[in-house]
């Protein structure tokens, strides 16, 4: 009988905890592929995705330059970055928490296609590689690109 009563309490408190966490959250989905400036596919791309200075998520692309799909939620600040030996390091910054409210979003999709520079002996990369080539955020209740800061880092590249 105590096993029994055990068991119940044990399934009650799953089955709590379930109902919490199965929730629909809104969810962004990134997804894309990388490619060098001849526009060829690069397979072994780094991607890093950091939550909140974190590190969320870390994936590598294949040899046609994707990565698969990844869902990160809403309500945080990430930074993914792609990276390669012999190439600049580029990165995006997506603010998910400014302007976030739960019940006025919902799962989107967003793909990133990234051009990554072969490194060449005497250049400075640091106008790419040390700061966010692109920032994405809410905008209106939407998660857009932030033409205003996209338009003065590309003046700047």
């Amino acid at each position: 009988m105590k096993r029994f009563i055990l068991f119940i309490i044990v399934f009650y408190v799953s089955l709590s905890f379930s109902v919490v966490y199965s929730q629909d959250e809104p969810l962004i989905v990134i997804a894309g592929s990388v490619n060098n400036e001849n526009y060829e596919k690069l397979s072994g791309v780094k991607v890093e995705i950091k939550q909140d200075n974190l590190v969320f998520k870390c994936v590598v692309t294949n040899s046609n330059g994707k990565y698969d799909p990844i869902e990160i939620p809403f309500g945080h600040i990430y930074i993914i970055s792609f990276s390669k030996n012999d190439f600049a390091t580029k990165s995006i910054l997506i603010d998910s928490k400014t302007g976030y409210f739960k019940e006025e979003h919902f799962t989107q999709p967003f793909a990133f296609p990234i051009t990554l520079l072969s490194k060449q002996p005497n250049v400075d990369y640091s106008v790419v590689s040390d700061q966010h080539v692109g920032k994405i955020r809410i905008i209106d209740g939407n998660l857009d690109l932030d033409n205003i800061y996209n338009k003065q880092r590309k003046n700047k590249e």
